[in-house]
């Protein structure tokens, strides 16, 4: 099956950057997301001061550069060869991107058709907003698979073509648009590439409500059986806990390399858990002995959580263990946890919040998207011509 680009170009447009600031925050693969976007690294190249087409990447203490950009500073292509498994760099060339394409028919579907200008622009779009597209249109395949994915979003966006933005959709436009003006006023490069390819500002908006107009009809689909049914199926992710946890961990949080073996941790876990039910200090021992970066500093509390945030095996200790009792050792991927549910609080579908309400109903579209573009759209797509 074809990696999707999908979650990566939704989550850049709807939803904000994700962060871990614990070990205990790490549900759905959140642990890895620690990754954050610098739009502020300067860069030289000779003594002169240079600009990046895309952010880098700050991640546990090192700065990282997409091999691409620096490509074009230094006059070098940059590939990847999907077949060989390999990037390709040669040297003493022009960035591609600097020679005016022949806008020719890349793709037609049933009520329309994609160009190769449309698809740069969409492509730039992108590229913007969430770097990592940038490269994946190095590969192939997956830059067919962009494609496809772009009109599947127009396919789905037809419908409502010249319906209104509500107002909060339109007032999330807004900053959106000062969002990306800023972005580009403050990245000349990016300008440069923006004007060559002929994206404007009304490009922009209109790639935005697209996407914006795709997810709301699929989430108009989502019916309120839907809903109670995933709430069942995962309403122990919606209790709200308030728990005090000590981590003894296997690996350092910055560098990942280990620092005991789980033998270790769990021997040590059980010598601080010995001491809680003495009546130790839950806060002195926190911070003697919990290398949990988010809680050591707080007596090792995590108060009025929803435990779906949580990975499983915290979560699952969070929703079963009895209130007021320090449970055994439990073990995660960070290592070996002494938790204490302090207060649990079950929820019903009847007494979900309009975000949790939300929340499943996006997954559950996201679900319905995947099967449009599984089932649906292959039939639709008439050809694709990107060579």
């Amino acid at each position: 099956m074809k990696k999707s680009i999908r979650p990566f170009v939704i989550g850049a447009i709807v939803g904000s950057l994700l962060t871990a600031s614990s070990a205990v925050f790490a549900d759905d693969g959140i642990q890895a997301i620690k990754a954050l976007l610098n739009k502020n690294t300067k860069i030289t190249l000779n003594g002169k001061s240079v600009v990046l087409a895309n952010p880098t990447i700050d991640y546990e203490g090192k700065t990282y550069v997409y091999l691409k950009d620096i490509g074009k500073l230094v006059g070098a292509s940059v590939n990847w060869n999907a077949k060989l498994k390999t990037i390709e760099v040669k040297t003493g060339t022009t960035s591609a991107a600097a020679a005016p394409a022949e806008d020719k028919v890349i793709a037609t579907y049933t009520g329309g058709q994609v160009t190769n200008k449309e698809f740069e622009k969409f492509s730039l779009f992108f590229g913007m907003v969430n770097p990592q597209t940038s490269a994946y249109m190095t590969d192939p395949e997956m830059k067919e698979q962009f494609l496809r994915e772009y009109i599947a979003y127009k396919l789905l966006y037809a419908p409502s073509a010249g319906t209104a933005l509500s107002t909060a959709e339109q007032a999330e436009l807004n900053q959106f648009m000062q969002q990306y003006t800023a972005f580009v006023t403050q990245n000349p490069q990016v300008k440069t590439s923006n004007e060559k390819a002929g994206l404007a500002d009304s490009d922009v908006k209109q790639f935005y409500t697209m996407i914006t107009f795709a997810l709301r009809n699929m989430e108009n689909k989502v019916t309120e059986a839907q809903l109670k049914a995933r709430f069942e199926q995962t309403k122990n992710d919606y209790n709200v806990v308030s728990v005090r946890h000590i981590l003894v961990a296997t690996a350092d949080n910055q560098t990942g390399e280990t620092v005991r073996t789980d033998a270790e941790a769990l021997e040590r876990a059980k010598k601080v858990k010995g001491l809680l039910d003495n009546g130790g200090d839950w806060a002195a021992l926190a911070k003697e002995y919990s290398e949990d970066p988010g809680s050591s500093g707080n007596g090792g509390l995590y108060e009025n959580q929803q435990t779906g945030v949580w990975v499983e095996g915290f979560k699952n200790a969070a929703n079963s263990q009895p209130v007021g009792t320090i449970g055994a050792p439990v073990q995660t991927e960070f290592g070996y946890h002494i938790i204490k549910v302090e207060k649990r609080d079950t929820k019903t579908f009847a007494g979900l919040s309009a975000d949790d309400k939300l929340t499943i109903k996006k997954t559950i579209a996201s679900e319905l998207m995947d099967a449009f573009m599984a089932n649906e759209l292959p039939a639709k797509i008439t050809k694709i011509a990107l060579n």
